[in-house]
């Protein structure tokens, strides 16, 4: 019989003991905060924080939104660009936008910055991680240094091998915007000494990744200086509040004042009312079909809130034939109404007349958001719509929820970047796939997604990364690539630089699954779809990627380069990365919380699967 042996140590008192005092006798701490969010949004931090609470710095989210962040004393405030509202406060963004406002609590970042992350508190936990964790005896380089991985519950620290012991990275849950504090020891033993893990799964809170590093006094001072600038000490002045800035937009409705008609001309017209909070220019479009050969425009002014302005009779010639003596001829009409405000709409009417001769309101079927993103909103609906007509209305109302969707769970950076790109192919994979997207991106025990469902978020950020980088690119989300009467489909077709890429998204230990999972579609295991007729494999020529995203659930989230290849990829016999000597892939991508690990074909012999 053979008997597994563990080898781990205890990394406690004066080992870990003098990185946590390392932390506590600094007057403050430089930090770089990766935070991931339940639905699987990475946005990043980057804090000054003292000892006697003060912080600064800045907030980045996916797709380039950024704000600055001061707290102290007197609260906490930001100052955000568009795309850093838009994620948080869509209506008021045009007011938020460039000045300093008090946020609500979790809306800028989801951590009380100043209270969890301040050198004490930093090091209260990591004396808690020393007291209930053990340390492994490997050892693992880091940017240059020799570090031990000292793991408590869900916490992950890394600190230097040699003396002085000091803080290099610390990984672990947030709850009510605080660092939990570890579990006791047992619940973390290696996995061959566990008891089976329920076969429910278990919600996970949102997870923070840490860089630490000391910070000098005079940076202390000024993280001071540039909070109290902003914040005074007590919380009655300064920065007004978000809630104090409710979003003063006009929001218009139409009714249709219109009647059975018998005479040889009928006539109708339509009533705009202001329902919003501030005035606005109205103009109205209005169309009958059949009947009027055009569509007619009514400038209405300035509409105040509450204002109500009715446009002038509109007569054509009644489209129902002459009635036969004892017979009635009925005639449906459609009447057409829109409303454009350049507040609201920008100058673009093209895409206001589009959207409402195929049945789609603007100011009523679509969310009604600060101009500064309006045009996104719009925009995105007639490129969804683009392909349909009037009449079509199921089709029409899943795009229409699509774009409610995309502005409800924050996407509406990567919409914009998609939309103005004009380059995604097929518009009808944002509409399958946004809805999607407020599934995690690992499941959770009030909604078990299917396998092929978790992570669409990233499906799309890709597709935005992609065009966002590359402004000759032309991509295709979830869709396909026809060539010569085969249909070639992958998550994101590049077909600027062909490329396909298969996406995973990983919540557990089975990173190798994913990447057979990911070669094989890339390569057509799974052979044709019986109802869409494609096949998932890369069309001919195109370079095939399979990009792998770490979520903080799995044990890999925290594992460096160096670690992937020698704990796990190197040992791991499901991974088939080659066939017959001829590699089935161009490169191998992995993302965790540790950064972008990439291997080019070349390069898996150093996997251990040389080619």
């Amino acid at each position: 019989m053979t008997v597994a042996v563990f080898a781990w140590r205890a990394l406690t008192g004066p080992d870990i003991g003098a990185a946590a005092e390392g932390l506590r006798a600094a007057p403050a701490v430089k930090l770089a905060v990766v935070y991931e969010a339940p639905d699987g949004r990475r946005i990043t931090g980057d804090f000054v924080v003292t000892a006697d609470r003060y912080a600064s710095g800045t907030i980045t989210d996916p797709t380039a939104g950024r704000a600055e962040l001061v707290a102290g004393p007197g609260g906490v405030a930001v100052r955000g660009d568009a795309s850093f509202w838009s994620r948080r406060a869509p209506r008021p963004l045009k007011r938020a936008v460039g000045r300093w406002i008090r946020p609500e609590p979790d809306m800028a970042y989801p951590l009380d910055v100043a209270s969890a992350l301040n050198p004490d508190a930093l090091a209260d936990l990591v004396e808690s991680i020393g007291r209930r964790g053990s340390a492994d005896d490997a050892v693992d380089t880091v940017a240059g240094q020799r570090v031990v991985t000292v793991t408590a519950g869900d916490w992950t620290a890394l600190v230097t091998a040699d003396k002085p012991r000091r803080l290099v990275w610390l990984g672990g849950p947030i709850r009510d915007r605080a660092l939990s504090k570890p579990v006791a020891l047992g619940a973390f033993q290696p996995a061959a000494l566990r008891a089976p893990a329920p076969a429910d799964p278990i919600a996970r809170p949102p997870y923070a990744a840490i860089l630490p590093e000391p910070a000098t006094a005079t940076a202390a001072q000024g993280v001071r200086e540039a909070v109290v600038k902003v914040l005074p000490d007590t919380a009655s002045s300064g920065p007004p509040a978000i809630a104090d800035l409710p979003a003063a937009l006009p929001v218009f409705q139409t009714k249709i004042n219109s009647s059975d008609c018998t005479s040889p001309v009928c006539t109708w017209s339509v009533t705009v009312t202001n329902v919003g909070t501030a005035p606005g220019d109205a103009t109205v479009h209005a169309f009958a079909t059949p009947g009027m050969k055009a569509p007619q425009s009514f400038p209405l002014g300035t509409l105040a809130p509450g204002a109500e302005l009715t446009t002038a009779v509109m007569p054509f010639d009644n489209p129902a034939p002459p009635a036969q003596r004892g017979q009635r001829t009925q005639v449906f009409v459609d009447y057409l109404a829109w409303v454009h405000s350049p507040t609201l709409h920008g100058d673009d009417t093209d895409v206001l007349r589009r959207l409402g001769t195929r049945g789609i309101d603007p100011n009523k079927d679509l969310p009604q958001i600060d101009p500064a993103f309006q045009s996104t909103v719009l925009r995105a609906a007639d490129l969804m719509t683009r392909d349909l007509k009037r009449g079509q209305d199921e089709k029409l109302q899943k795009a229409v929820d699509a774009v409610h969707d995309g502005v409800k769970f924050g996407l509406l950076p990567e919409l914009k970047v998609i939309v103005d790109s004009g380059r995604l192919l097929n518009p009808e994979g944002l509409t399958r796939r946004l809805p999607q997207a407020d599934i995690n991106t690992h499941p959770i025990a009030a909604q078990q997604p299917a396998t092929d469902k978790i992570g669409v978020r990233r499906e799309i950020e890709q597709t935005a990364e992609i065009l966002r980088q590359d402004r000759r690119a032309k991509v295709i989300l979830d869709g396909y690539l026809e060539v010569d009467g085969t249909k070639y489909g992958a998550d994101v077709l590049d077909t600027t630089n062909k490329r396909a890429y298969q996406l995973k998204s990983v919540s557990n230990n089975k990173i190798a699954q994913a990447i057979r999972a990911a070669v094989g579609q890339l390569n057509g295991s799974r052979g044709v779809d019986d109802q869409s007729g494609v096949r998932q494999i890369a069309p001919p020529g195109y370079e095939k990627i399979a990009l792998i995203y770490v979520e903080p659930r799995s044990g890999h989230f925290t594992q460096s380069e160096t670690m992937l290849i020698a704990q796990y990829l190197r040992s791991s016999r499901d991974i088939r990365l080659c066939e017959d000597g001829v590699a089935m892939i161009d490169q191998l991508v992995i993302v965790n919380a540790r950064g972008i690990h990439r291997w080019s074909k070349e390069s898996f012999g150093g996997l251990g699967f040389p080619c």
